[in-house]
């Protein structure tokens, strides 16, 4: 009997639960190393019954026989789902729709770089004018204290 067929019908089970039904037929064990990894298992959950922290059988399944890196870790119970492997069709239109994303921000960057000349040079233009005003207005001055415009009674450097 196949393990999935043993576990029809029980949606609630967890690791220790899915080994002893996988691992055992009509009570009987298919070897002593699994016998004695259930045992283990058993007692560490019926230990810890009576402890602040008890273990259940997914954290027994654990402690006994490790995890692996490519085990599902918190994210239900029993074996992970087969992988789905992309089709050549999903990747085609994966890569259709990275491309469009792509063509619309080299737009959206282009965009911005314009706008940024723009910003850009509308600043030279008024720094220019800016200059241009000062340099005018520095000459002025300098017109009206030849002519002395600037002194009051006879005081140098009074306004």
């Amino acid at each position: 009997m196949k393990a999935r067929e043993k576990l029809k019908g029980n949606d609630d089970f967890d690791k220790m639960d899915f080994y002893e039904r996988t691992r055992s037929k009509d009570g009987k064990w298919i070897n002593n190393n699994v016998k004695k990894a259930h045992e283990k298992m058993r007692a560490k959950v019926d230990e810890s019954k009576d402890t602040n922290h008890p273990i259940d059988g997914n954290n027994a399944f654990n402690d006994v026989l490790g995890t692996k890196s490519s085990d599902c870790a918190s994210l239900g119970h029993g074996p992970p789902p087969p992988a789905k492997k992309a089709t050549y069709k999903e990747l085609n239109e994966r890569y259709r729709r990275l491309e469009e994303q792509n063509s619309l921000l080299l737009h959206e960057r282009d965009d911005y770089n314009e706008q940024l000349t723009s910003t850009n040079n509308k600043m030279k233009e008024l720094e220019d004018n800016h200059n241009e005003q000062m340099a005018s207005s520095m000459d002025r001055v300098k017109e009206l204290e030849k002519k002395g415009a600037f002194f009051d009674n006879g005081n140098r450097g009074q306004w």
